[in-house]
């Protein structure tokens, strides 16, 4: 069954800006490895199909007033991203809050659910539209939770509170959110495969572009968090100056059954979910060979400054892990910025849009299965398993 066209979507998005330049054209082969795997599939649901071909057509409307812009003033390639904090942890290990708390210190640059998926200016407005942006993924925002209200429970977004990279990466039409929000499994087989760099170089573009579209915070290190980003890290040291690594850690036992709840909550945003049998699958295959390769990585590059923390070090909160993160980073931690992290985690207690629960024998496994998989990571990092 045809639900998507590529050819529509390119259409349409050029009718609805009168611009023919997407950018670097190697977007294009995962557009169509993605839609034909949604085609193929079947699972996405009817009265959900509008929802989702207005997200590809906001990606590819991005593109093109971002190619534009681009075009333009070519001094945006010429922005420097220096020493980053670079969050990279399995999902469901406190680097949400992490990454929240440090956020609302007012000592990095961050990226904002609305600028992670409106990233591009709007020609014409004032100030290149930001309103109009925040607007619109307000909306999202209170659609979202009217179709998946249980997002709020396992991952809450919101309009302007820092959000994953993965969210801006999706761009490229190279990412695992790709698949993740759409259950395509053929694409995920090809994203196995594919070269994940133009990805990235994509990424880093954008990164520059949001940095030139707001240039007085320029002068505060970047802070950025994507579970995907753990097993990546050749690729990310590769982009940046002197990136500094922060990695959560939890026992994969509490961790895989939270994960897959919040894939399945993610992905009923447009989709006939999978069971939670075929999510929980995935999500140990995939995570299991993310901590793998994040641990080969760490043996070949002994001097990139990690920190490492438990998750119970950071759900806990305070000022103790506060001060080991601003030590470890080398910044002054001002009274201003500890009150502003106290504000947030006072306005956030754990559980606040609900308490969740959950087994490994709900989503299909044993812990047995779990620690199997996870036996070499839970040995060395043991010291930070909770």
């Amino acid at each position: 069954m045809t639900v998507f066209a590529v050819d529509d979507l390119l259409s349409t998005a050029k009718d609805r800006t009168g611009l023919s330049d997407f950018g670097p054209g190697d977007f294009m082969e995962g557009l169509h490895v993605l839609v034909n795997g949604i085609n193929k599939s079947g699972l996405i649901r009817q009265d959900r199909q509008d929802a989702l071909r207005e997200r590809f057509l906001n990606i590819l409307v991005n593109r093109l007033w971002f190619a534009k812009d681009l075009a333009h003033h070519p001094e945006i390639e010429d922005e420097e991203i220096r020493s980053p904090v670079i969050i990279a942890s399995l999902p469901r290990t406190g680097s949400t809050k992490l990454q929240r708390f440090l956020g609302a210190s007012d000592d990095f640059q961050v990226l904002r659910l609305w600028s992670v998926s409106r990233f591009a200016r709007i020609p014409g407005m004032a100030d290149g539209g930001r309103a109009e942006r925040i607007r619109q993924t307000y909306d999202y925002e209170k659609w979202m939770y009217s179709v998946s209200p249980d997002i709020a429970k396992w991952h809450p977004m919101h309009a302007e509170e820092p959000e994953e990279d993965c969210f801006l990466m999706e761009a490229a039409f190279r990412d695992v959110l790709n698949a993740g929000v759409t259950g395509a499994a053929d694409f995920m087989e090809w994203l196995d495969r594919a070269d994940r760099q133009p990805a990235f170089d994509y990424f880093i573009k954008a990164i520059k572009y949001l940095q030139w579209q707001f240039p007085s915070d320029r002068h505060k290190p970047w802070l950025f968090k994507n579970p995907f980003h753990l097993g990546a890290e050749a690729r990310i040291t590769g982009l940046y100056d002197k990136p500094r690594f922060i990695i959560t850690h939890r026992d994969p036992v509490k961790c895989m059954p939270s994960v897959t709840h919040t894939m399945m909550a993610v992905r009923k945003m447009y989709s006939h979910v999978d069971t939670s049998q075929n999510v929980a699958s995935e999500m140990l295959d995939a995570c299991s060979r993310q901590v793998a390769d994040h641990m080969a990585w760490r043996d070949s590059n002994p001097d990139v400054p990690i920190l490492d923390l438990s998750f119970r070090e950071v759900t806990q909160g305070g000022a103790a892990v506060t001060r080991k993160i601003y030590d470890f980073l080398e910044m002054d931690l001002s009274q201003a910025s500890q009150a502003n992290i106290q504000a947030w985690e006072a306005r956030n207690p754990r559980d606040k849009h609900g308490r969740t629960s959950y087994s490994t024998q709900e989503i299909g496994m044993s812990d047995a299965d779990i620690r199997s998989a996870f036996a070499a990571y839970t040995e060395r990092f043991s010291a930070y398993m909770a």
